[in-house]
């Protein structure tokens, strides 16, 4: 239990501390290569720098959420290039294009399946006292023994 809540808490601000941001996937729009229930890692990079093949994460402005698609083609390059995505599971390229309107854009660099039904879990309450109270009262008890067991 110890050991499941440290790593949790590791895979979860470890990343933040080291740049990146965490997504956790909610649909099989990009199965078989991320399936619903993973969490996917972004690295900040230069727009310029993405290619066809890539997959990253933004932000749609008519629907207000965040989507993470493949990179199929890139119509104009340049410091600001306009990226056309599509989901690896569906036949047909989104209807939309992807351009980033600040200096960076989000790659993705890693994709843990399934630590996304974690990272939900730890949102609710019980999953709180399953992954915090829980190993505190363990660490009480561990603590207490060894105190009573020098006595």
């Amino acid at each position: 239990m110890l050991l499941t809540a440290l790593l949790v808490l590791g895979v979860r601000a470890l990343p933040d501390a080291l740049g990146y941001k965490t997504y956790v996937v909610l649909s099989g729009s990009m199965a078989p290569a991320i399936r619903a229930g993973a969490v996917v890692m972004a690295a900040s990079v230069p727009p310029g720098t993405l290619k066809v093949g890539d997959v990253i994460v933004y932000n749609r402005s008519d629907v207000a959420e965040t989507v993470t698609h493949r990179i199929i083609d890139i119509p104009n390059g340049g410091d600001r290039p306009t990226f056309i995505t599509k989901a690896d599971a569906e036949p047909a390229p989104d209807t939309w294009t992807v351009q980033y309107a600040g200096n960076t854009a989000g790659k993705i660099v890693l994709s843990l399946p399934y630590a996304g039904y974690v990272y939900q879990l730890m949102e609710v309450p019980f999953g709180k006292v399953l992954f915090v109270v829980l190993p505190a009262i363990g660490l009480s008890i561990l603590w207490g023994r060894e105190l009573l067991g020098r006595r």
